[in-house]
């Protein structure tokens, strides 16, 4: 083929119309005739000057192109173009891979397909069990610190006045009021040392005196027979200074009888409200008087001495935050007569506010109460507790223990009755012993905010010379052998300004679970969001095509369309390929079924034109062609 020719020519159905021209030069003749329109692929034949050569200019890369394409909505169609268009490594290479380049390609994605779903199934166990962490806080507070409650209590619940008064009807029997002393015993221990008997006396003699005065309760009992607070407290100064405990105090009733709860924040002296120094000097010192000449024992004609709910005689005191029941929200402190207990509240064993999750940010603690358990006490543990035990009595005994009677809403079981619905409905005997299983109240999580007082606890015996003169100084009418029989002092203070605060908190997130995942699917396999919404897309494509027969029937029919257009095409381009080899029109006569071009003049051209416009834009794309140049526009041309 003469290439100087060839390169001074220029294709003007290529330049100018959508069709793409294959033309064989055999004149010189510059005129062309327009083609008609054709269903079926055309070519331009054109002779050059000598009528010795031929100029075929084919797209032969378009072609084989199209050759190879099976349809662009079959599946393999909708794989290749899923393989080169989507972000993710690999999948591009495996299937353009040859061989072993397939194989190891197709290894490697897979094992890193397995570490990624190996992963993720260990990022997302995580996240499911709800995992929480401490958060641990050293709290430094310059202002100073809110001071607690306290709560003291004289072991000795009841006066031997009060019950010598009491007795002047002469119906009180000393096995009434031991029997009343029972009143607030835990329930194993009654049934360890109660006897039915005793128990069962007492209470005949208890319901005796209710018939001859029917305003008799056992609360009523123990709030009158009790000291009263300034015959239990003596003395009290905070930060030094003295001031009127009863003043602040509110009488309670516990299971150690009458007590009294000391508030300062009620003082309208804002200085009492908090201690702003660390150390005992500023902390709150309380004198008690325990009063034993009040204790029955058995001397002078009086009853036998009454065993209560301590071996020892003296105060037991609880430190406890402000809206809660001292015996369940506090540790119990003792203190004995002629001794000095010392209680220093400090950083390490005190913790203001355990902040905790609720259940629904996976935690395990509640402000509500349990179905089934209504009460106007704000929620704690130990009083959902109570409240729990108490309804378990009262639906199946008919009464509730006192000790667990704390809003006194519901009948009160005397000891006797307690023990008779536990003996009776609610233990097993077993090889002669009794087996009680006292009620299970898993139901009552641990409160979200709790404020806990621990306290470091000291003790000194014996009041000096100059505490004695010190006292009597206060009160003149206190004497030397009576302090040291009852007095006694408790001193409570925060050892240091500073506290620990514990926050329990989530250890994942939603965020924190994405972020890794993602993270993992970019190392892995170069994943992203945009990934998986073609991944979806593909899935569906190929799920669409099985699942419906319209679109399989669209597809056969698109697919031998294109089969049959590929042929025609092909059949075209090995016409020409004759034509070349030949250099005569006579070939092509033959070649074409009897197509004759012997009569044609010299001086015309004879166009043979191929229709390639629905292929015109993807050859654009693909050959790099440019219409402004002609270099390019020919570079695009295969020349036989």
């Amino acid at each position: 083929m003469n290439s100087s020719i060839s390169s001074q020519y220029k294709n003007e159905g290529f330049e100018n119309d959508d069709k793409y021209l294959v033309s064989f030069t055999a004149g010189s003749s510059a005129d062309s005739r327009t083609p008609s329109p054709a269903s079926t692929p055309q070519c331009n034949l054109r002779y050059n000057e000598s009528r010795s050569h031929m100029i075929i200019e084919v797209p032969v890369s378009q072609l084989r192109k199209m050759k190879k394409a099976e349809g662009t909505v079959s599946v393999n169609r909708e794989t290749q173009h899923f393989c080169e268009t989507t972000t993710m490594h690999g999948p591009k290479r495996i299937f353009k891979g040859k061989r072993w380049a397939t194989l190891f390609w197709f290894i490697m994605v897979s094992c890193s397909l397995g570490l990624l779903i190996t992963q993720v199934v260990i990022l997302a166990s995580e996240y499911l069990s709800k995992p929480t962490v401490s958060d641990v806080s050293f709290l430094i507070n310059e202002d100073g610190m809110e001071f607690p409650l306290v709560t003291v209590c004289n072991l000795n619940p009841i006066r031997k006045s009060y019950i010598n008064e009491m007795n002047k009807t002469g119906d009180v029997y000393p096995e009434m009021i031991n029997y009343l002393m029972q009143w607030f015993t835990e329930i194993p221990t009654l049934l360890g040392t109660a006897d039915r008997q005793t128990l069962h006396q007492g209470n005949e003699e208890l319901g005796l005196y209710q018939k001859n005065h029917p305003d008799f309760t056992a609360d009523k009992f123990f709030m009158e027979a009790g000291f009263e607070c300034t015959e239990v407290i003596k003395l009290c100064t905070f930060q030094g200074e003295l001031f009127d405990c009863c003043a602040l105090a509110t009488p309670i009733l516990t299971p150690l009888g009458k007590c009294f709860t000391i508030d300062l924040s009620k003082s309208p002296k804002s200085f009492m409200h908090k201690q702003t120094e660390p150390g005992i000097q500023a902390g709150l010192a309380i004198t008690l008087d325990a009063h034993l000449e009040e204790q029955f024992d058995g001397t002078s004609n009086s009853m036998e001495a009454l065993f209560t709910n301590s071996f020892v005689d003296g105060f037991r005191y609880f430190v406890h935050p402000p809206n809660t029941v001292p015996h369940l929200a506090s540790d119990e402190f003792t203190v004995s007569p002629n001794s000095v207990a010392y209680s220093a509240i400090s950083s390490d064993r005190v913790s203001w506010n355990y902040v905790l999750l609720p259940s629904h940010q996976w935690g395990n603690c509640t402000e509500d109460y349990p179905s089934g358990i209504e009460s106007n006490l704000p929620y704690s543990s130990g009083n959902c507790l109570a409240l729990c035990k108490a309804k378990y009595y009262s639906d199946h005994c008919g009464c509730t223990p006192a000790l667990y009677n704390i809003e006194n809403t519901t009948k009160e079981c005397t000891p006797y009755e307690t023990f008779t619905c536990v003996d009776t409905k609610l233990s097993h005997h077993t090889q002669g012993r009794l087996e009680f299983q006292p009620p299970s109240c898993t139901r009552c999580a641990q409160q979200c905010n709790s404020l806990v007082f621990r306290a470091y606890n000291s003790y000194g015996s014996q009041f000096s010379a100059g505490a004695f003169n010190w006292l009597r100084a206060k009160n003149s009418n206190w004497t030397v052998g009576h302090m040291k029989a009852n007095f006694q002092m408790i001193n409570i203070f925060y050892r240091d300004m500073a506290y620990t605060e514990y926050n329990q908190v989530q250890d994942a997130s939603i965020t924190q679970l994405l972020s890794d995942i993602g993270g993992n699917m970019g190392m892995f396999l170069g994943m992203s969001v945009i990934t998986i919404t073609e991944i979806c897309l593909f899935f569906s494509k190929v799920f669409w095509i099985g699942f419906s027969k319209k679109r399989r029937g669209y597809m056969y029919s698109k697919k031998i369309s294109e089969k049959t257009h590929e042929r025609e095409v092909c059949e075209t381009v090995e016409k020409m390929k004759v034509i070349s080899f030949h250099g005569n029109l006579s070939t092509l006569a033959n070649t074409t079924g009897g197509a004759s071009f012997k009569n044609i003049p010299s001086n015309e051209n004879v166009e043979f034109r191929i229709n390639l416009k629905d292929l015109a834009d993807q050859l654009d794309s693909d050959s790099g062609y440019s219409r402004t140049e002609e270099g390019k526009s020919r570079s695009s041309i295969q020349r036989y």
